[in-house]
């Protein structure tokens, strides 16, 4: 294949001997740290070097950005590209029909990054499906065939399935946008900026995919390693014949999960651990594992499911226990970060990053009347279990943010102390301050003699203090995450949340705080 004059130094292109186009349209970084403001998207860092590994693997054509940043440039969007990078299209169709001189059919597969820790692989073509059956009902909006469906995908569906990945039919991520990329592929579809493209899909010669592959199918890992095997299997031979595709049962929703959180921090390993499952809307939960390491290091898992059934996947799981606790399993990967600080932008988290295999068996003992107790378990991380034993808090309700829009900061501190009480503080502006503690059962009691002093930004508390006749409180940050959370309407808040020594009357402890403050 001869490289077209016009396409940019940095892409990297090459030609391969079977049916396959990989493409990696968002494989750059950003070198510029995440302004104040606007919204920045994050890079899909690793797809780049995967793409190009799986191009030898599978023989495959390839079209890689390996460097320019997506928000420089979005080869993803059809507007982008019709405006500022006309060879992309056009490189598209040299490679297709190079591949088409020599094979009936072509196959596209669009390489992104989601930043999900579950082992998925979400695989949109145009219209989201509960089942590969579904397609024939959706075809015209599909840009693969209702037999491509039912066979090639079947087949890779089933290849990651026997390694343990989940491959939705664009459960997050359907690649439908009128501006997505994968538009030009539509069955039905009439855009003019590749009319080559257009004539083959109309002669049903072209399918094309777009996969979205969680973190861990990335990074370098096990899980690299096995999806990889999973292509493999499912593209190295001939595409298998569909099946007549079987019924498809339609099973009634499960009932959304409650809400359950778990936070311990243990002195004698240094480890501390937040975990947390949330229900959503339209039944779906989230699930959240965050671990305080030593030297700063953080750790972090997130994930979220469309079904409440679905919450074994890879994310947190609680059960109850006949002593009214809790026990937390959890068998998954997190993203290790050498600074909990990067997470403001979280791309520059994710590229100082790397997975680390955690297993969590922790059960919650409460003390009688209260959200605190004892902790006792292991946590594995890489294959290197650590003991437990801590106090530790599993929130009634779990760990809810403020839902009104008026607030402009807010803190929560949740403390055990060794003589036996436990506290929590809650703080807000404009409204006031509020502790509790439960030793003497005393309701909350407002109190206005609260100062934060601020670890050079007044973003990240440095020591929390509360002046009052039971002996004061002080709270001194040991760890921390930060991140930008979206609010509504249209509003930004800088969160930082980690651990605490706190003493209060002269009996120290340890504890958990969350302030944030909105930025916009």
């Amino acid at each position: 294949m001869n490289r077209p004059r016009e396409v940019p130094a940095w892409c990297r292109v090459r030609g391969g001997g079977s049916p396959l186009l990989l493409v990696a349209p968002h494989g750059g970084a950003r070198d510029a740290i995440r302004p104040a403001r606007g919204a920045v998207k994050v890079n899909d860092l690793h797809t780049a070097g995967l793409a190009e590994e799986l191009a030898t693997t599978l023989d495959a054509s390839l079209i890689a950005n390996p460097s320019l940043d997506r928000n420089q440039l979005d080869l993803n969007r059809i507007s982008q590209v019709a405006r500022a990078a006309p060879w992309f299209p056009a490189l598209l169709e040299t490679l297709l029909a190079d591949i088409l001189a020599r094979h009936e059919r072509a196959e596209v597969l669009f390489l992104h990054g989601w930043n999900t820790l579950q082992p998925k692989c979400d695989i949109g073509i145009g219209h989201p499906l509960a089942h590969p059956a579904d397609a024939a009902r959706h075809a015209p909006a599909l840009t693969a065939s209702v037999r491509y469906v039912t066979s090639r995908l079947a087949a890779l569906r089933a290849a990651c399935a026997a390694r343990g990945i989940a491959a939705p039919l664009g459960e997050r991520y359907p690649g439908r946008h009128a501006n997505n990329l994968l538009q030009l592929f539509r069955r039905d579809g009439d855009s003019l900026l590749a009319p080559r493209i257009r004539a083959w899909v109309a002669a049903d010669r072209v399918d094309a995919v777009q996969l979205e592959l969680a973190a861990p199918l990335r990074w370098p890992g096990p899980l690299r390693g096995a999806f990889a095997s999973a292509l493999r299997d499912a593209f190295a031979a001939p595409a298998p014949v569909a099946a007549a595709p079987p019924p498809v049962p339609r099973r009634r929703a499960p009932p959304p999960p409650p809400p359950a959180a778990l936070q311990v921090y243990d002195p004698a390993s240094g480890l501390g651990l937040l975990a947390r499952v949330d229900p959503q809307r339209g039944g779906g939960t989230s699930g959240r594992l965050l671990l305080f390491l030593d030297r700063g290091r953080v750790a972090l898992f997130t994930g979220d499911d469309p079904h409440a059934g679905d919450r074994a996947r890879g994310g947190p799981w609680f059960t109850p226990t006949a002593a009214g606790g809790s026990h937390l399993a959890f068998d998954g990967w997190a993203l290790c970060a050498t600074d909990g600080a990067l997470y403001v932008d979280l791309e520059r988290a994710l590229a100082a990053s790397r997975l680390l295999a955690v297993h969590a068996d922790l059960t919650f003992t409460p003390r009688a009347g209260g959200e605190h107790g004892r902790v006792r378990g292991t946590v594995t991380l890489d294959g290197l279990p650590q003991r437990v034993d801590a106090i530790g808090f599993a929130p009634a309700g779990g760990v809810g943010q403020p839902t009104e829009s008026g607030w402009r900061s807010h803190l929560v501190l949740r403390a055990a102390l060794a003589n036996g009480s436990a506290l929590a503080l809650r703080h807000r502006v404009p409204g006031g301050t509020l502790l509790e503690t439960d030793r003497d059962g005393a309701a909350a009691r407002a109190t206005g003699a609260l100062a934060i002093t601020f670890d050079g930004e007044p973003y990240a508390p440095r020591r929390i203090v509360v002046g009052d006749a039971a002996g004061g409180l002080a709270a001194d940050a040991t760890a921390r995450l930060s991140i930008v959370r979206p609010l509504s309407p249209g509003r930004r808040a800088r969160v930082t949340l980690g651990l605490a020594r706190v003493t209060r009357g002269g009996s120290e402890g340890v504890g958990f705080y969350e302030y944030a403050r909105v930025v916009d």
